[in-house]
């Protein structure tokens, strides 16, 4: 049975160095701007969603016809900010939420694939070993106490035999 193959790809060295080259890029600009919150806090904040968008912006747009109506302890150059922020963010989470997404499933895919490969070898070298071939026996014997599930040395005796 030959080996499933999903998935071909070939990171070259290059093109490993120019996507680390866009990701520093992105920790540089970005990361340095955003923040993470405990499970708690994000509980804790107002959700901007489809069904408040309307009072968001109709808001901005009151508070800026008629700033005598602004609380004093409301600050309007800051709420724009925010708006502005939180509208480019998230045009920045719809582009990168795909690829988030590829590249979990193409990982997920790689590693499977990785994985078969080295099952496949190690089942054929435990049929050498079985066969004979003194080889494979070191071979086997080392890959088989990696093997996932696999037979362990079992715990020497402390000597108390009861």
């Amino acid at each position: 049975m030959s080996q499933d193959n999903r998935v071909d790809i070939d990171i070259t060295d290059e093109l490993d160095r120019r996507i680390h080259a866009h990701l520093d890029g992105l920790e540089t600009d970005l990361l340095t701007l955003l923040r993470t919150l405990t499970v708690e806090q994000r509980k804790e904040l107002h959700k901007l969603g489809q069904k408040n968008y309307g009072l968001l912006g109709k808001a901005v747009e009151y508070s800026a016809q008629n700033p005598e109506m602004v609380p004093v302890f409301l600050n309007v150059q800051h709420l724009n900010r925010d708006v502005n922020s939180n509208s480019r963010l998230s045009s920045y989470q719809r582009r990168l939420q795909p690829m988030m997404v590829a590249l979990d499933d193409t990982i997920m895919l790689t590693g499977a694939e990785a994985l078969q490969g080295a099952m496949k070898f190690y089942q054929n070298v435990k049929l050498l070993a079985a066969n004979g071939v003194v080889k494979a026996k070191a071979i086997y014997e080392d890959l088989a106490v990696r093997f996932p599930g696999g037979r362990r040395k079992k715990p020497a005796p402390d000597g108390d035999a009861t």
